[in-house]
């Protein structure tokens, strides 16, 4: 297979997973262009698919599920957050914080 032709197959699938994460926010939230361009963005920016398997409303709903569901500190559940490998994301403008599926 050609270099072009697998660049062509990923592109698709990076479309493919990025339209399935919108309908699956769009039970959540009104999922606006800026909404779209950062989860392009990151998901370029860590060299990942954009696909999402959660989404919460805010810091709260998150530490509901990381603190009290999986028994992480607070102060582990920011690094969790805030770390590196592009796992999670805060959206833009108030839209919460969603996961990628890695």
């Amino acid at each position: 297979m050609e270099k072009k032709e697998i660049g062509t197959m990923r592109e698709k699938e990076f479309k493919d997973a990025l339209q399935e994460s919108i309908e699956y926010l769009s039970d959540y939230i009104c999922v606006s262009k800026d909404v779209i361009r950062a989860i392009q963005r990151h998901a370029k920016r860590y060299g990942i698919m954009p696909g999402i398997c959660a989404w919460y409303l805010d810091w709260e709903d998150f530490c509901s599920d990381w603190c009290d569901q999986c028994g992480y500190t607070r102060t582990q559940a920011r690094k969790l957050l805030h770390g590196g490998i592009g796992e999670f994301q805060v959206l833009p403008n108030g839209n919460g914080i969603i996961r990628y599926t890695l």
